[in-house]
């Protein structure tokens, strides 16, 4: 079958190359004449090269069989200051959830609490904290949280704890995340930066430019832009609980021709926030800065992430790779 795909590729090479570009030629007209009042072209510089940033990530990895779901989640909090990186905090843990259906958001959840947790215990140690993604994204499902009857501090104890039912577990992971979330963003707002680098948002294009274009605000810069510089700011407002915080968002490029980012700041609004500090976000990441991304995310990515041979080593220690099963069962399927 796979054959196949590689001759439909060849024989339509041309027309799918073709439509890429007319996507591009189908928007140029009305992004064109925009462009240039939403982008501002900065060159970051350098103020300091003793920063101490502290990257924060989770990785993750589940397996669903008949009898039940395996999942193993894990988080790092990571130091990096004079070109050193060592790890401050971690979080991992392994367990095995009924069968049911909400296992993913369950294990979803736990990993972003690994992320705060650790977060918290490394904050202080940092000038710049640097969480992974976007506090939108981490805040959302998150405005009227039920709260669980289990005590918040027994996440360490999950395993031996007694739901209910998969919904009830699911409301007690959602209260201990709410709860981690608003002592992180109201305890360090003034030195956290959340930064996403495959953001779906279109709020800046259809503010700005257009709201008839269907395409996201990082793919529309990156393919009018080249430059090193910010956005426009967005501001708007993320609900965590009973709490409400201002955000604004904007998007950057640390050097010509890389990847554009996004970023999300949360503010004091009793306090001005202006194009200065934004440009001072940018100084601050560029020393830093590899091929236009932060190299301590990317540490801490590579040290959390489980990846196909971890995969395959865990579920051998479980035994899951010896389960007897017909030659043709979908492995998938175990």
């Amino acid at each position: 079958m796979i054959k196949k795909v590689y001759e439909e590729i060849g024989k339509d090479y041309g027309n799918i190359i073709n439509k890429l570009r007319f996507y591009y030629e189908s928007i140029k007209d009305i992004v064109m004449p925009s462009i240039k009042n939403v982008w501002n072209v900065y060159v970051p510089t350098s103020k300091s090269t003793s920063i101490k940033y502290v990257a924060v990530d989770g990785g993750m990895f589940m397996k669903s069989i008949r009898t039940g779901t395996v999942y193993v989640v894990n988080a790092e909090a990571l130091l990096y200051t004079d070109n050193k990186s060592t790890p401050l905090s971690t979080f991992s843990k392994v367990g095995v959830f009924q069968p049911g259906n909400l296992d993913k958001e369950r294990v979803d959840t736990l990993m972003e609490i690994g992320e705060l947790k650790v977060a918290l215990e490394s904050a202080a140690n940092s000038d710049l904290l640097l969480m992974d993604g976007s506090i939108k994204k981490k805040a959302e499902n998150l405005e009227e949280v039920i709260q669980s009857n289990q005590p918040l501090e027994l996440i360490e104890q999950l395993d031996t704890l007694t739901f209910n039912s998969e919904k009830d577990m699911l409301i007690y992971l959602l209260s201990v995340k709410e709860s981690l979330l608003n002592k992180l963003v109201s305890s360090y707002s003034n030195k956290l930066l959340w930064i996403s680098k495959n953001s779906k948002s279109r709020d800046l294009v259809k503010k700005y430019i257009s709201d008839k274009i269907e395409i996201s605000d990082v793919s529309v810069l990156e393919a009018f832009t080249s430059e090193p510089g910010y956005s426009l700011p967005l501001l708007s407002e993320v609900v965590i609980g009973d709490k409400i915080y201002s955000v604004v968002t904007t998007y950057i490029r640390l050097c010509k021709g890389c990847k554009v980012l996004r970023v999300d700041i949360v503010i004091d609004s009793s306090k001005s926030f202006n194009e200065n500090d934004i440009r001072g976000i940018l100084d601050s990441l560029e020393p830093s800065s590899v091929e236009g991304y932060p190299y301590p995310l990317i540490k801490v990515h590579s040290d959390v992430k489980v990846n196909k041979e971890d995969r395959k080593r865990i579920l051998s220690i479980l035994g899951f790779n010896t389960l007897p099963s017909a030659h043709w069962w979908p492995r998938q399927f175990l």
